[in-house]
């Protein structure tokens, strides 16, 4: 399972990660850089495979190498198809956001291939009302592409436009691959999580999730 977009993914991942390993074994790593996250303790992949230390651990936290003191590298795509069979279920970070709730992509980001079982678009609540320049991970490139001003509040429909149109987020995904949609943050912003969650069902037919990971609680719109 892909995630992609901003306002939470980590957060969400590490959470799911938590929730599922009592029924299954899970795999959580990504294809981009990442921080440090705190509790969490990366395992290293070593030449030829996962290192014979702490196979045991059970979510594992699998990264390439560390890159600087508050820098991970991600695995390859290669390396990730070769490696999720040995797991029931991985979760993978396909892009960064610099905690953001909205993000611009451009390649190489995000990874994603027809292999992945499903990718789930994450979208921060917070967003609504905000201005791209405030709100957008490279806002720049994001204002350039949808014509719109720096500064100008983002409208639900606004949003909900960028992460399911063809030319947005959905030109990332490989056909074929199912969609799901969560728009986090709503212990913050309830009404605009709703909103928002609302006008990305209207665009969509792909299921579609409010709620807050932070709170742990999620609900679906109707009709997904």
């Amino acid at each position: 399972v892909a995630f992609i977009g901003g306002g939470g993914k980590t957060s969400l991942i590490l959470r799911l990660a938590r929730e599922l390993a009592p029924a299954c074994r899970v795999l959580v790593t990504s294809l981009t850089k990442m921080g440090p996250i705190p509790g969490w303790e990366p395992v290293f992949l070593a030449e030829g495979g996962i290192p014979s230390n702490r196979p045991e651990v059970n979510p594992l936290y699998l990264l390439d190498r560390p890159l600087a003191t508050d820098k991970f590298g991600g695995i390859d795509e290669l390396t990730l198809h070769h490696l999720a069979p040995g797991w029931d279920l991985t979760l993978v970070e396909a892009d960064g956001a610099r905690r953001k709730p909205v993000k611009f992509h451009r390649e190489p980001d995000p990874v994603l291939s027809r292999k992945m079982s499903l990718v789930l678009v994450v979208v921060g609540a917070e967003a609504v009302g905000q201005s791209p320049r405030t709100c957008v991970h490279r806002w720049e490139e994001f204002c350039s592409f949808w014509g719109l001003s720096p500064d100008q509040a983002l409208s639900p429909v606004a949003l909900a436009r960028v992460v399911t149109d063809p030319e947005g987020y959905g030109s990332r995904i490989p056909e074929g691959v199912p969609i799901s949609y969560f728009v986090n943050q709503a212990d913050r912003a309830p009404q605009s999580a709703r909103r928002l969650a609302e006008a990305i069902r209207a665009r969509s037919r792909s299921p579609v999730y409010w709620g807050s990971v932070a709170a742990g609680w999620l609900e679906p719109v109707a009709g997904s």
